[in-house]
């Protein structure tokens, strides 16, 4: 299970992006996050988010990935065609092409951000971010995202 979360400052016009692989016993594989310099919208910020986990999860070789967000309109944005004329229409169209040619099988879902607490711990992480580059835990993350990690096992199904 990949958890993919942004944030967006509409303030600063920045974002940040997080996201979590879980192996099927809901362990940490691996956990990133990075600052988005310049953000359009929330919306904006969820989809980068979404092509970060999609790069990851190709990098670290998997053949089936289940993408968890809890945006309803990137859902929607990913697995139909209704918003690929839209502002952000290209990156919606990338995120299905890397997806149909870079897994043998993918899923895009929806949860309540409840359920996808260590994703959004990441992204305000990213948000927070002085720079471009974005970090990653592959075995101790921080206490924050810990807490998050381990704390939603008992609400997520």
């Amino acid at each position: 299970m990949l958890n993919t979360d942004g944030a967006f400052s509409p303030v600063t016009g920045r974002g940040g992006w997080g996201a979590v692989a879980r192996d099927n016993d809901g362990d940490l594989i691996v956990a990133e996050s990075g600052l988005i310099p310049v953000a359009i919208d929330a919306l904006h910020t969820e989809t980068v988010a979404v092509l970060k986990a999609i790069a990851m999860s190709e990098r670290l070789g998997f053949g089936r990935i289940i993408v968890a967000t809890d945006c309803q309109n990137l859902q929607r944005a990913l697995t139909s065609t209704e918003y690929d004329l839209s502002e952000l229409g290209a990156l919606f169209r990338e995120a299905k092409f890397m997806l149909r040619t870079m897994f043998i099988d993918h899923h895009i879902t929806y949860v309540p951000r409840v359920c996808n607490k260590p994703a959004h711990a990441l992204a305000a992480m990213g948000l927070a971010g002085v720079s471009n580059d974005h970090q990653v835990w592959m075995d101790r993350v921080p206490a924050e995202v810990s807490r998050a990690l381990y704390g939603d096992y008992a609400v997520q199904v």
